[in-house]
């Protein structure tokens, strides 16, 4: 899917209760923004640590993981929130990888996404997912 379709569906995901982990303030405020502008409400949170301990206390529809935080990273934290029984999709932000590596299949990663992130990406990130 292109950005321009993407940006033909502007309803997905809206509605969605999104877990989003990211050490640099900076970027989990401007996600937080993109995300509610989506529609999206955000539970935000700056560690790995932080985004195990919401996901498996609070029901999420997506969780967004910063890859490389320095407690835990975004792929240890996706398999210890699916071994806690946590069950939503979890996509990986990165600052550089374009490309999604395999991954272990007890993460739960069913996608990826570049920083900064934009609109039109999340949505056809979400179109893959669920579409």
């Amino acid at each position: 899917m292109t950005a321009k379709e993407a940006e033909n569906m502007p309803n997905i995901g809206k509605g969605f209760h999104v877990l989003l982990a990211d050490d640099d303030p900076v970027s989990l405020e401007i996600e937080t923004i993109i995300l509610q502008s989506e529609g999206c409400s955000v539970e935000p949170v700056t560690t790995g640590l932080q985004a195990v301990e919401q996901a498996l206390r609070h029901r999420f529809d997506v969780i967004l993981l910063d890859w490389q935080m320095p407690d835990l990273d975004g792929v240890t934290a996706a398999e210890e929130i699916n071994r806690g029984g946590g069950t939503a999709p979890v996509i990986l932000l990165t600052g550089g990888m374009a490309v999604l590596p395999p991954f272990p299949e007890a993460s739960h990663i069913q996608g990826m996404l570049t920083k900064p992130l934009e609109a039109e990406d999340w949505r056809a990130c979400l179109n893959e997912i669920f579409g």
